[in-house]
């Protein structure tokens, strides 16, 4: 079990400063990397980014490797890019429902992190925050094998607590609690189940666990209920995983989102490429997210899967067979 005083929690406070050429911290590197991170991770300092571009100042950009010959498309999309962060959040809030017993949440780079798809959000998340050979995970079967596979890739020890309930809707979380792991995984409408995990277990696994607990949301859009990532304001220790290629149908732009409290996010920023996705990049995709906020688009899509959920509400579900790929893990 892993217990963090709340001295421990608060994220140590870094100088913001500017430097030559226009070069500043980005916005999440205010912010201290969370002491969940890996010990390497906690000591790397925060990429920096030129806060404006040197042709902006009036210099002649030699510095970026980038063909001045290029066309529109020859530079480099930012380390942070605001505007594509801002239409994502504002897609959201049209096709799914807020949660009215939380505070509002001020939504933007310093807690939004935007990946090239959910599973190379997941990737960070192990990267930043899993030492290979000695931290452990749980995981929630039937669930995502991909979670599996990446646990074994990064060389991390995978127990399995089966989820219960005829539904499929309970978390063992006497079980969860008393093994010796860093981190839990779960998936949040699950996946093959498509049933939603009780939020009671959930919400009594945050209070009581002091590790990592990453939810995958991917299909959070389509189960009619508020997403866990109101949550973080609360929870310092929660990471939320969103993809665009479901619910927004922009499966093309291979995009996806880690949402956590800033510490979180500079974590994962201090581990993730530079320039790792291209959205916010000039005549790139800074409009994704625009569609799907349109209001006919909007009204359609909530109107399709509330049709959907009344349709196979009464249906059973039958026990899958949970099969693997021969990927190293134990039992919990």
């Amino acid at each position: 079990m892993f217990n963090f005083t709340h001295s421990e929690r608060a994220a140590p406070n870094v100088t913001d400063h500017a430097c030559a050429g226009g070069m500043k911290e980005t916005a999440s590197a205010k912010d201290g990397a969370s002491p969940l991170a890996r010990k390497i991770v906690r000591e790397t300092p925060t990429p920096r980014e030129f806060d404006r571009r040197p042709e902006e100042l009036g210099l002649v950009n030699l510095s970026y490797d980038e063909n001045p010959f290029g066309g529109p498309h020859r530079q480099y999309p930012p380390h942070t890019p605001q505007l594509p962060v801002h239409r994502y959040v504002q897609a959201l809030a049209a096709v799914e429902p807020p949660d009215p017993d939380r505070p509002q949440i001020t939504w933007g780079p310093r807690n939004v992190l935007l990946t090239r798809g959910a599973v190379d959000a997941l990737d960070l998340v192990f990267k930043a925050c899993f030492e290979p050979g000695q931290d452990a995970v749980a995981v929630t079967p039937p669930n995502f094998s991909v979670f599996d596979g990446c646990a074994a890739l990064h060389g991390i020890a995978c127990h399995q607590v089966p989820l219960h309930g005829d539904r499929y809707d309970r978390l063992d979380t006497e079980r969860l609690l008393a093994l010796p792991v860093k981190g839990i995984i779960l998936c949040d409408p699950n996946n093959p189940t498509a049933t939603r995990v009780h939020t009671g277990d959930i919400e009594y696994l945050l209070a009581h666990f002091d590790g990592l607990v990453v939810i995958d949301e991917a299909y959070a859009e389509f189960s009619g209920g508020p997403s866990h990532r109101h949550r973080i304001g609360e929870h310092p220790n929660l990471v939320i995983l969103r993809t665009f290629s479901k619910a927004l149908g922009i499966a093309v732009l291979r995009l996806g989102a880690a949402m956590a409290a800033p510490a979180l996010i500079t974590a994962l920023r201090r581990v993730c490429p530079p320039f790792n996705t291209p959205a916010g990049g000039p005549g790139g995709n800074a409009s994704a997210g625009r569609t799907a906020t349109t209001s006919p688009a909007a009204r359609r899509f909530r109107g399709g899967t509330q049709y959907l959920r009344h349709g196979t509400e009464p249906l059973p579900i039958s026990r899958p067979r949970v099969q693997r790929c021969g990927l190293p893990r134990r039992r919990g």
